[in-house]
């Protein structure tokens, strides 16, 4: 068919083709007349991977901006899977965020292992490069000055958040796309708002794993861009103890 055009298309085909255009069309709909505010806060926030990324790629190179690009793309495409009412996938999409920013934490200071990650080595096979119980962040001198500020273990909070993240992953019940309604997706008040709620929190802990695994890099944005950062981080405990840990001048209000 060099010429798109639907009516010759194959029948299931078609069918699946109709049903996705309403759906679609729909569920963006009904979720952008209800929240399109909130969308719009959300694709600011996801900007603040441009910032990190004009740095990164300056001083670690193109892995860097791969991964870091990679982070910009499963923030983006959970907003867009949340917008379609495919919350299940929005979810899925927020953990691939989750991991990605900490290999590239792990990774920035690990050339080689990067090398065999990248090449698909059985080292990694059935582990997570950063160690069992996020062992490696343990070793950081910025994260376990933080926690001292923050009055909490940051990594509790990024542990408690991948374990349910991963639920989506492995479908769990309570994670099913489908439900006893039906199966073509639609918009639900509820569903939406336990999504939101979880990326806000997952940008607050990718933006405070960087500011912590990569403070020499975090200090060098300048104080601009540091406020960027921080207003996406949002949490008032996470921003003051992050300024206290990694000795910020930052003048007024943040």
């Amino acid at each position: 068919m060099k010429t798109f055009k639907a009516e010759r298309l194959p029948k299931l085909t078609k069918i699946m083709y109709d049903s996705q255009q309403r759906l679609s069309k729909n569920n963006w709909e009904d979720t952008l007349k209800a929240n399109h505010r909130e969308i719009e806060k959300l694709l600011v926030m996801v900007s603040i991977f441009d910032t990190w990324r004009n740095t990164l790629e300056r001083k670690y190179g193109t892995s860097a901006r791969d991964l870091i690009k990679e982070t910009f793309m499963d923030s983006y495409m959970s907003i867009y899977f949340a917008c379609m009412s495919l919350y299940k996938q929005a979810h899925v999409s927020l953990r691939a965020e989750l991991e990605t920013v900490l290999r590239l934490v792990y990774f920035s200071s690990h050339p080689i292992e990067l090398k065999w990650w990248k090449d698909d080595k059985a080292f990694f096979k059935g582990k997570h490069v950063w160690g069992d119980n996020y062992d490696y962040f343990m070793h950081l001198d910025d994260v376990n000055n933080f926690k001292g500020k923050a009055g909490g273990e940051l990594f509790d909070k990024v542990r408690a958040m991948y374990t349910t993240l991963s639920k989506y992953v492995h479908s769990n019940f309570s994670s099913f796309q489908t439900t006893i309604q039906g199966v073509a997706p639609a918009y639900k008040k509820a569903e939406f708002g336990k999504w939101l709620s979880r990326f806000k929190d997952v940008q607050k802990y990718v933006n405070t794993v960087l500011a912590l695994g990569l403070s020499e890099d975090f200090k060098s944005l300048g104080v601009v861009n540091q406020r960027k950062v921080l207003k996406v981080i949002g949490d008032a405990t996470y921003k003051r103890a992050l300024k206290q840990s990694l000795g910020l001048i930052i003048r007024g209000r943040v």
